[in-house]
């Protein structure tokens, strides 16, 4: 049915009776006006509050309009919307099978004639778009997979109609959106995992071509696919290991554009959650050059801010990526050889937007284990001039986290007695300690709410607390950045006599003495958590488990204890 053709028509019913400026009529009816002057008297208000709709509905239709209006108003009571199911689904998928085989039919007997297959490739995608409904009833996905239909979704990836295999991969993205039943969407994604979907998928977007309008939503299609299917069960990154789809999604954040796209924003945050899924993902990142491609697109924004909106959130999405591919040990040794240190100093020169992230992505690549050569790096090439520099300044709860962690990783990682271990511990000396006493306004200003929470949750004897509940309230009132300080005053008291008699005065002027200092740290080393890759059981070359800093913190303990011990005698002999 060509429903323009329906309203050009010329000589339709609506055409018949059209009103004039002047309120007269003209046209079939106009005859039935002019011989009843009282109707063009009728007021205005009549005819706009006419019960039969007003003046587009008082008057004028016909027998067969009427009828076809009733028609409308049955199918929208609520009494008689029809049902979706099992039995309603199998119609559905025989009725896009045989849409499937008859346009398969003529275009195999008509390749060169697109006129004689053109109507039945409508069909069949209209037959496609009518499966969304499915997203409604996920109760349905197991009758989907039994009835095989994913074999059928599968054999139109291959159709020549790239239209056509949009149309399925927007299917998909419907059918596994976040929204629908988990369990129904485990059931589908493992069926469409078990087909190799990710390796299908990949190919369809080397095939496609985003100056096209079309293709460019293609890709963008199947990257919300991807996402989908990894947000259901992260275990599936191990499939997309094996694949080309890595690689892809590097090709395609490698491409400069004038004007960021919305498809080159998706692929670097696409490798951002990717990333932060598995270990395997980031360590096959580093494999394939990632960190180069990705350093270089951060590059651009060494000494210009990224434009708000797609540009702004690629430069954050980048920086993800990097933070999550230097916990690898691969990624922290691939990080030093790119020169990222160097690309990170610059960015904290510069001072643009990127300096933020740039602190972050320090913190992450100075963390762990073996990491002195970096922390050598950050030291040789002036690190420590910016990190102070922020540190005095005022600034926001999470740059003092990541500033206060990458200050944890030098103690942690510099080695004793060399150029660069000096350099730092003089940064705590010079200026009559103003940085160290800096430290401990810190350690007092969050030592309080911290306390507290704590002992509010202890006080309450009859309801215990949720453990998780009291960990997210700690570290909203600044957990980590505390227990860093509470380390990097540790280890200040252990290396130097006189920082230590420093921090010691100055706990005084806050009501706090060495041994609160002690006992927070203790508490830190009772509740020492390992990570998941401590405990892992495949321990390799290829992943080194992040170091155990319980036996770091324990050194530090014993140290503190005699610290303690003698500062107590002496305040004793001075007291006699």
């Amino acid at each position: 049915m060509n429903v323009d053709a329906i309203f050009k028509e010329s000589n339709g019913p609506l055409d018949k009776k059209r009103k004039l400026e002047d309120g007269r009529y003209v046209g079939v009816d106009a005859e039935n006006h002019d011989g009843h002057p009282e109707q063009e008297t009728k007021s205005k208000s009549e005819e706009e509050y006419d019960e039969e709709g007003g003046r587009f509905f008082g008057g004028g239709l016909t027998e067969k309009e009427e009828k076809a209006l009733n028609f409308l108003n049955t199918v929208d009571d609520g009494d008689n919307e029809p049902t979706f199911d099992a039995a309603a689904l199998k119609k559905k998928i025989i009725a896009l099978e045989k849409a499937l085989n008859k346009n398969q039919m003529l275009r195999t007997k008509y390749p060169n004639a697109p006129e004689k297959f053109i109507e039945s490739e409508a069909d069949l995608d209209a037959e496609i778009h009518g499966l969304t409904v499915l997203s409604e009833y996920p109760e349905l996905y197991s009758d989907l997979v039994q009835l095989n239909t994913t074999n059928t979704l599968f054999e139109l990836f291959g159709h020549e109609n790239i239209d056509i295999v949009i149309a399925i991969i927007d299917l998909l993205v419907e059918l596994t959106d976040e929204d629908v039943e988990p369990d129904s969407l485990i059931i589908l994604q493992k069926d469409l995992i078990e087909k190799g979907l990710f390796s299908i998928i990949t190919e369809i977007m080397k095939r496609m071509n985003e100056e096209n309008e079309d293709d460019a939503h293609g890709v963008f299609a199947s990257f919300q696919l991807v996402e989908n299917l990894v947000s259901i069960n992260a275990d599936v990154c191990e499939e997309i290991k094996n694949t080309d789809l890595i690689q892809f999604l590097l090709n395609r954040a490698s491409k400069q554009e004038a004007t960021v796209s919305e498809n080159l924003q998706f692929s670097v945050e696409l490798l951002a959650v990717l990333c932060s899924k598995s270990p395997a993902i980031r360590v096959s990142i580093v494999e394939k050059n990632g960190i180069e491609i990705l350093l270089n697109r951060i590059s651009l924004y060494a000494r210009r801010n990224p434009v708000p909106g797609l540009e702004a959130e690629l430069m954050q999405n980048a920086f993800d990526v990097l933070c999550s591919v230097v916990e690898e040990q691969q990624g922290k040794m691939q990080f030093l050889k790119e020169e990222g240190i160097e690309l990170c100093l610059l960015m904290l020169q510069q001072k643009k937007q990127s300096r933020k992230p740039a602190f972050k992505l320090v913190d992450h690549a100075l963390f762990g284990p073996l990491s002195l050569p970096l922390c050598n790096r950050f030291v040789e090439f002036g690190g420590l001039k910016y990190l102070f520099s922020t540190f005095m300044k005022k600034m926001e709860a999470e740059m003092l986290e990541h500033i206060c962690a990458i200050m944890a990783s030098l103690f942690r990682s510099l080695a004793a007695d060399t150029p660069e271990r000096i350099r730092f511990l003089a940064k705590f000396v010079e200026k009559d300690f103003t940085k160290t006493k800096k430290l401990v306004d810190f350690y007092s200003k969050l030592r309080k709410p911290i306390t507290e929470i704590r002992q509010s949750a202890k006080a309450q004897t009859n309801l215990e607390e949720d453990s998780l509940a009291l960990f997210l309230k700690q570290i909203d009132m600044g957990l980590f950045s505390f227990q860093s300080i509470v380390v990097i005053l540790a280890w200040l008291c252990c290396e130097d006599s006189a920082i230590c008699e420093c921090i010691s005065n100055s706990l005084k002027a806050f009501g706090l003495q060495l041994h609160d200092l002690l006992s927070d740290l203790q508490d830190y080393f009772e509740n020492f958590a390992e990570s998941p890759e401590t405990i892992s059981d495949e321990k390799s070359e290829e992943s080194i488990p992040r170091v155990d800093e319980k036996p770091m913190v324990q050194t530090l303990l014993e140290i503190m204890q005699i610290q303690v011990h003698e500062s107590q005698e002496t305040n004793s002999g001075r007291s006699a």
